[in-house]
């Protein structure tokens, strides 16, 4: 008896299917895209560190002194954030472009006016809200048009780009002390004005993704085996492949870039994801308002089976009902399903994005406050005061310490593999413990070291903050993702401020005010952590299920 036999001398047969897709440049004109981005904000926020000294004088003029750099920055604040009430909808019917175009003339023309300023509401209405207003509008449209460009390297070039904002930070505050010192108040307004006139430069670099996209060409080659021949194998002796081996040739349009190769098997077929599906901090991926994708929850050596997809039945392909209910007469009832809409309101019930948002706003501002309080920390010390000179070199070094942060830690973390938002929240755990140190030390020295370490945590959530919405959301999305943060971000923002004041007024101490802001960094951390505790059980708790399943199956 020759047993069980298998076959051998099979004649193999290949069916080749073409697919076409287009990627983005990830390089090329997105770097141009980059630079225009950093000349964008540069030329509209780069003053923003020289508040004070720009708008002292002028306020002391009008008897408001007091409380008119509070109202002011206050009215900014708001402006800059509930733009994004607005922001989602003309970014649909409008192109990055013309949005960022839009937003640098508006905050051009609010500090023209801001020159003729003769009263507190005339500042309000010029720089708070027409110049805050302009801010809203480019800082999603910018971050939306280096998104569409940058993918696998987002991150890079996101640190190259806010590299270069912040050494321009370095630079503008101390153009601005030499302008006021020949110019006044007025003089350099005007010349700022002319500056900011710059974004526009930024803005025309702004070119459609569309005008760069690299078209791949995929060669899909499927082995069929004719069982011609036979040969008496034992069963068993060899082993069984679950999955026919596949080989897929991808080229490169145009012709002179070099082929890719890649060949797919059952070992390797999860490893060859693209960019957006490996990301190594993000737990919940949204493929669509029905579908949830449960990323790095299974260990690599995992089965393919354990990966697991859950959808929702949907039998319609028309957007999702909005979450405020039926249209009807009421005009209350209109204006909210409008704002529903203009916000995409469906993202809040993603509890993922909701936590990374709530993260995302108290850290921001603890992190707002923070840089107010700290000219002033060292200002009105209970030790003897520093002087201006002083204050300025150690706000000198925070700003430097901040622009090699968001040159070298987005090559660093691409190098290990450290995703966004693990990065992000090990910049909130440390500068959390790095603030409260700060606030307890004494000695220039001390103090200027600390000073460096904490602008170098600081560049380490700016540089970040962007790329971990991006990466939750698709980029059809992002607009409205970041649109609704910032409105989020504009609240939570508008009532820590006016509480650490209180508390600072109440203990007379900006010491204490720096702990409290260190909590609220720690509310960020302990909030992601406990996310990702509930992930993994519940993806546990699936791979379980997934297990049985399978057993009974069999």
């Amino acid at each position: 008896m020759g047993g069980l036999n298998g076959v051998n001398g099979r004649h193999k047969h290949g069916q080749t299917q073409i697919q076409e897709s287009l990627r983005p440049p990830e390089g090329g004109w997105g770097w141009m895209v980059a630079f225009g981005m950093a000349l964008m904000f540069i030329s509209t926020s780069g003053h923003y560190l020289s508040f004070v000294p720009l708008f002292s004088g002028i306020l002391e003029q009008l008897g408001e002194q007091t409380t008119g750099a509070t109202i002011i920055m206050t009215a900014l604040t708001a402006s800059v954030n509930f733009t994004g009430l607005v922001t989602n909808r003309l970014l649909r019917t409008m192109s990055y472009r013309v949005v960022a175009m839009l937003g640098a003339f508006l905050f051009a023309l609010g500090m023209l006016l801001t020159v003729f300023a003769q009263s507190m509401v005339h500042i309000v209405v010029t720089y708070s809200i027409i110049a805050g207003i302009g801010m809203g509008l480019v800082a999603p449209s910018s971050y939306l048009a280096i998104n569409s460009y940058f993918v696998s390297r987002r991150g890079l070039a996101m640190g190259f780009c806010q590299a270069g904002i912040g050494l321009g930070f370095i630079v503008v505050p101390y153009l601005v002390e030499a302008m006021l010192h020949s110019y006044g108040f007025r003089g350099t307004m005007l010349l700022l004005a002319g500056i900011s006139f710059n974004s526009f430069v930024g803005a025309l670099l702004y070119q459609p993704v569309e005008w760069h996209t690299v078209l791949l060409r995929l060669h899909k080659t499927i082995v069929k085996e004719d069982e011609s021949d036979m040969e008496d194998v034992p069963l068993g002796s060899r082993p069984i492949s679950m999955i026919g081996a596949t080989t897929l040739f991808m080229d490169v349009i145009p012709d002179e870039e070099d082929d890719l190769t890649m060949v797919c098997s059952h070992g390797n077929s999860l490893a060859n994801k693209t960019a957006e599906d490996t990301v190594s901090d993000r737990f919940m991926q949204p493929k669509n308002e029905h579908t949830w994708t449960l990323l790095r929850q299974v260990p690599d050596e995992a089965e393919e089976g354990d990966y697991a997809t859950f959808s929702k039945p949907s039998t319609s392909s028309d957007p999702p009902p909005s979450v405020i209910g039926p249209r009807k007469s009421s005009c209350c009832l209109r204006l909210a399903n409008s704002l529903s809409q203009s916000l995409d309101l469906a993202l809040l019930k993603d509890p993922i994005y909701v936590n990374i948002v709530l993260g995302l706003s108290v850290s921001f501002a603890s992190d707002t406050i923070f840089f107010t309080v700290f000219p002033f920390h060292l200002a009105q010390k209970p030790w003897p005061a520093f002087s201006d000179k002083e204050v300025a070199l150690c706000l000198s070094i925070t700003a430097g310490a901040d622009a090699v942060a968001r040159l070298i830690l987005p090559i660093v973390t691409d190098r290990l593999g450290v995703g966004p938002r693990v990065a992000y929240l090990l910049g909130c755990f440390l500068s959390a413990v790095v603030r409260s140190i700060f606030a307890s030390v004494h000695g220039f020295l001390t103090i200027a070291t600390m000073s460096g370490v904490v602008g170098f945590l600081k560049g380490a959530l700016v540089v970040n903050q962007s790329l971990i919405i991006a990466e939750q959301c698709p980029l059809d999305r992002f607009a409205a993702a970041y649109s609704l943060f910032m409105v989020i971000n504009g609240v939570i923002t508008l009532c820590l401020g006016p509480a650490v004041g209180v508390i600072r007024d109440k203990t007379n101490s900006f010491p204490f005010s720096i702990h409290v802001l260190s909590a609220i960094l720690f509310l960020c951390v302990l909030m992601w952590v406990l996310e990702y505790i509930w992930v993994s059980c519940r993806a546990h708790t699936l791979r379980s299920l997934s297990h049985t399943l399978k057993t009974r199956l069999c």
